[in-house]
């Protein structure tokens, strides 16, 4: 029986004396119950089959919203060994990589009553450019192939030795900051490639300054409960189900989304192609965060759509600093800082941004994110103050 109502929520009061925004700690939540679901939960739809598997990844400017802190709690449960969770060491080559996920394979009895085998590992790593590296392609193309689950994969070494790897899973929770993620990402993998699979979580500043942050009794029951929870979390295994009120709403969303995809820009054109099977995974992981009985319900993919749709509002700032232009990086800065102060004046803009444009190029840079809606720019005040609702569209 469970101690917790609904984990992800038990997860935000457990959380909430903390610096982090709520929106890290939502993502770190759901990452920790898709680590814990793994290869062993898949949810079937026609001839396709989803499997509870994310990249998230958190954005914020250095020091800002305390990205680091979000992760600490949720690496601490993972390691209790009574989940079983694989978790990938935080500095790694690409063959050491390869070799942990051949060595992550396992076998369990499914809920036919069949030996399956799974390869299911999770990377949770606070300086997830360190743990990339630096223009890497080819580690880029691996975390692109196992992101989509294949049965089989298999690797060459330069001795010869081949690792075959069955039933490959692999689960990201990371964070960066925005300049690391334009200067460790190849061109290849932007638009298409592995951000097209990448939920970018952003957040500009911390939530509040928490002076006394010593755990008090009631986080520590908290705790416990969480812990207790994700034991049975880890037990599930087999096919989720749906029921009619899902595939009712399914049957209206899929349409309805392709119509209205949440971007324009070409960046994200492919991230939204995979919004329906990001909305499959997520129906999964709120099901197991509510209960036990592997039933995808009509609650579940609505809480699913509007848990994605809160996190895209922003997602277009972690992006934003990549392209050819000349000034695509400042650009990318000075919207982060705007964002973050919600109000400021043209001055102050420009002594912070002081070394990077002129004057003249500053105008420029104003006139275009006026054109974008980003801000607004008040002529006999000289303020600049942020348009909240900005989504990167036209």
């Amino acid at each position: 029986m469970r101690q917790c109502s609904d984990w992800i929520d038990t997860y935000l009061k457990f959380s909430d004396n903390t610096e982090p925004p709520e929106l890290f700690h939502r993502w770190v939540a759901i990452s920790c119950i898709a680590a814990c679901l793994q290869r062993k939960c898949v949810l079937p739809h026609g001839r396709l089959k989803f499997y509870p598997n994310l990249f998230v990844v958190l954005i914020a400017p250095p020091g800002r919203a305390r990205k680091g802190t979000a992760l600490d709690p949720v690496m601490l449960m993972l390691e209790d060994p009574r989940l079983n969770v694989r978790l990938a060491a935080e500095a790694l080559t690409r063959e050491q990589l390869i070799r942990e996920l051949h060595n992550a394979m396992d076998v369990y009895t499914g809920s036919d009553g069949l030996m399956q085998t799974h390869a299911s590992l999770t990377i949770c790593n606070s300086e997830l450019t360190v743990f990339l590296g630096y223009n890497n392609p080819q580690l880029i193309k691996d975390l692109t192939d196992w992101y989509d689950c294949k049965r089989h994969w298999s690797y060459r070494t330069k001795n010869y030795r081949i690792f075959e790897v069955t039933g490959i899973w692999v689960n990201i929770i990371g964070a960066t900051t925005p300049e690391d993620i334009r200067v460790s990402l190849p061109p290849a993998a932007i638009g298409g490639g592995l951000t097209s699979r990448i939920i970018f979580v952003y957040a500009g500043v911390k939530r509040k300054v928490v002076t006394d942050p010593d755990i008090s009794q009631e986080e520590q029951e908290l705790e416990e409960h969480l812990r207790e929870d994700l034991e049975q979390i880890a037990m599930l295994n087999g096919e989720f189900r749906k029921t009619k009120e899902f595939q009712s709403i399914w049957r209206e969303w899929y349409p309805f989304n392709d119509a209205n995809p949440p971007f324009k820009d070409t960046i994200f054109g492919r991230y939204c192609e995979r919004r329906p099977a990001t909305i499959m995974k997520l129906s999964m992981i709120m099901s197991a965060s509510r209960g036990n009985d592997m039933m995808v319900t009509g609650d579940d993919i609505l809480r699913a759509i509007a848990t994605l749709e809160e996190v895209e509002i922003d997602m277009p700032l972690a992006l934003s600093g990549i392209g050819s232009g000349k000034h695509a990086d400042v650009l990318a800065r000075i919207m982060a800082e705007i964002s973050v102060v919600g109000e400021c004046s043209l001055d102050h803009i420009m002594w912070k941004f002081r070394n990077d444009v002129t004057r003249w190029e500053l105008d420029r840079l104003i006139s275009s994110l006026e054109s974008m809606k980003f801000c607004t720019y008040i002529t006999n005040t000289h303020k600049l103050i942020y348009n909240s609702e900005f989504s990167g569209e036209k």
